[in-house]
């Protein structure tokens, strides 16, 4: 009997192969984020530099997969007013508590008051440029998704294939001096790729070409080696445009745009990689309720560990920025200094998902929310908790 309810409990959790594609995925933003604002690129030479180009071209893909595997859901799924309102609120929240512990530690000054004004704002200013972009793109979704249901096959690809050379090859290759996409960060650049999950979604690549009368582990190790090799490829781009930067004045022209398909996260080779990074997470068979409850609290990494106040003090804290001469322990160290920062990070989200969760379920909150619904439903908008 104990047999049968662990299997009953096993079918009832949710496929955890995309749930672990987060984890790691927000792993590999906080770790882009150290050698970035870390300067490592610019304080390391010789082949640790190179390493670390090639570490950046394997875990790029981190944004574009979140919004991917956003188009893959959201595109079956109804909009729902209280994701939004959650989102917003838990960003809004450390925009506010974080600076106010950090002045009661004395570890930073009490703002200008343009500042304090610019984190009382239930609006971002630009420091979560991503929060900001989604919440936008998921106002979309129900209108993106009545154009996915109307779209056939054919239709859909050409629609992908302009998109692609648009909004993907064409601003890459220029470095965004045609059709701007801010290096992939743009909402255009995330429609592109709400798109593609979409795709993946209504019409399943798995079956067909290259992986079709496949097996699942043969299909698990062409994804992955395709994967791998668009990131290789990103790299070798982008090694290729540093050389070229050194042989004239066109030559150096074409080496920093080519250097661009190693750095826009619209770039053509990193939105190939993204695909079959999803892909091969898509793909593997395994159920696991930690790794979903970890999935769960991913987006509050990023609030915790991006927010202007308390990420240089990290790094200060890590001694990330007194780096001068960056060696190849450095490559291990930032490692392990994004593996700790991403789980403190976890155990600070689940901490205030418990709080939030205790106050939502009390009298008083149901109460307002019931205010709200009903003031948005006089306006001719349906609210839904």
């Amino acid at each position: 009997m104990k047999k049968e309810a662990s299997n009953n409990n096993s079918t009832n959790v949710r496929d955890s192969g995309l749930e672990l594609m987060r984890i790691i995925s927000m792993f590999f933003i906080v770790l882009y984020h150290i050698i970035l604002h870390c300067n490592f690129l610019s304080t390391s030479t010789g082949s640790i530099k190179v390493l670390f180009d090639l570490i950046l071209s394997f875990i790029i893909i981190h944004v574009n997969s979140f919004i991917v595997i956003t188009g893959y859901f959201q595109s079956k799924s109804k909009f729902k007013f209280s994701k939004l309102l959650a989102i917003n609120n838990s960003t809004w929240f450390y925009k506010i508590l974080i600076p106010i512990i950090l002045i009661i530690l004395s570890i930073i000054k009490i703002p200008d008051k343009i500042s304090i004004f610019k984190i009382l704002m239930p609006i971002d200013y630009g420091t979560y440029w991503y929060i900001n972009n989604y919440i936008v793109l998921y106002l979309l979704s129900p209108y993106l998704n009545h154009v996915v249901e109307g779209m056939n096959k054919n239709q859909f690809k050409r629609l992908l294939i302009i998109f692609f050379i648009f909004i993907s090859l064409i601003p890459t290759f220029t470095h965004d001096y045609s059709f701007n996409t801010y290096g992939g960060r743009s909402l255009i650049t995330f429609i592109m790729l709400y798109f593609i999950g979409a795709y993946l979604r209504k019409f399943p690549i798995e079956f067909e070409g290259i992986f079709e009368n496949k097996t699942e582990k043969a299909k698990q190790l062409i994804y992955l080696c395709l994967y791998i090799f668009f990131a290789v490829l990103s790299f070798l781009v982008l090694r290729f445009g540093i050389e070229l930067t050194n042989n004239g004045e066109l030559s150096y022209y074409f080496g920093v745009n080519l250097q661009n398909f190693n750095a826009s996260y619209a770039s053509p080779i990193i939105v190939l990689e993204t695909v079959f990074y999803f892909m091969f997470f898509k793909s593997l068979k395994i159920k696991s309720k930690f790794i979903n409850i970890v999935s769960s609290l991913t987006l509050g990494v990023y609030q915790i560990s991006e927010n202007i106040y308390l990420r240089e003090n990290i790094y200060d804290y890590f001694k990330l920025t007194k780096i001068q001469n960056v060696s190849g322990r450095y490559i291990l160290y930032s490692i392990v200094s994004a593996f700790l920062v991403f789980w403190i990070c976890i155990i600070l989200e689940l901490i205030r998902q418990k709080v939030f969760k205790f106050i939502y379920n009390r009298k008083f909150a149901s109460k307002f929310r019931n205010k709200i619904r009903n003031y948005f439903s006089d306006l001719g908008f349906d609210i839904s908790w």
